[in-house]
């Protein structure tokens, strides 16, 4: 678990190191401010709280950097096809492969570029599907392996017009499934906001009950 929460770490741009060090800082300062409140106030209750809220905000620090990585993670799978589809536009335009991927460095983001570099060395070094299929991976999409073997295809047996039509079923269907997705994810979002109300009486009963028993320890203190 360790390793794999490191490279998440890594992955989002952060120092593992450096993040386990400030996680460790928050949770000192938190069982300190703990422990000075259970003297000053005498109430036990605290400390129930006290590892509530313990475990609540390291549970959100460790899903953050899984959050983080979602993002990202999505924002290179939307540009994957955003410069998919100008490189479908160059190939229309009567440019082959090599050159239509070479163009796509114009409308790339850093890191894509950096990948886009390594992949077209691995072509000419490998005349293999392996480069294309290595850069696939790099994409949390299934069908952008499927996409990048049918570029290879065209590689090998030419930009005919067969080829050409079977991409473009393939780059339809990775479309469609995004759209799909980003519907899904709107609806998924309106139901989270729907459950605010009931989320809010929920904490609003907690507190009122933590609030009714630590005067009840007061009153049987004084008694």
């Amino acid at each position: 678990m360790a390793t794999n929460l490191r490279k998440t770490i890594e992955y989002v741009g952060l120092d593992y190191k450096k993040e386990m060090s400030k996680i460790a800082l928050i949770n000192v300062g938190l069982l300190i401010v703990t422990a000075l409140l259970i003297f000053f106030t005498r109430i036990i209750l605290v400390g129930a709280i006290a590892i509530f809220s313990f475990a609540f905000i390291d549970y959100f620090l460790f899903t953050s950097y899984s959050s983080k990585k979602k993002a990202i993670t999505k924002d290179h799978s939307v540009e994957f096809i955003y410069i998919i589809s100008y490189f479908r536009i160059f190939l229309e335009n009567k440019n082959n492969v090599y050159q239509s991927f070479n163009k796509l460095f114009d409308y790339s983001s850093n890191w894509l570029k950096e990948k886009l570099e390594i992949f077209l060395k691995a072509i000419d070094a490998d005349k293999s599907v392996k480069p294309f299929t290595d850069f696939a991976s790099q994409f949390d999409l299934p069908i952008a392996r499927n996409i990048l073997v049918s570029i290879y295809q065209m590689v090998e047996q030419g930009e005919t017009g067969d080829q050409l039509n079977h991409f473009t079923v393939l780059f339809e269907q990775m479309n469609k499934a995004l759209n799909d997705e980003r519907k899904d994810k709107k609806n998924k979002s309106f139901d989270f906001v729907m459950m605010f109300p009931i989320i809010g009486a929920s904490i609003t009963t907690i507190a009122l009950t933590f609030g009714i028993l630590s005067a009840m320890e007061g009153m049987l203190n004084v008694f």
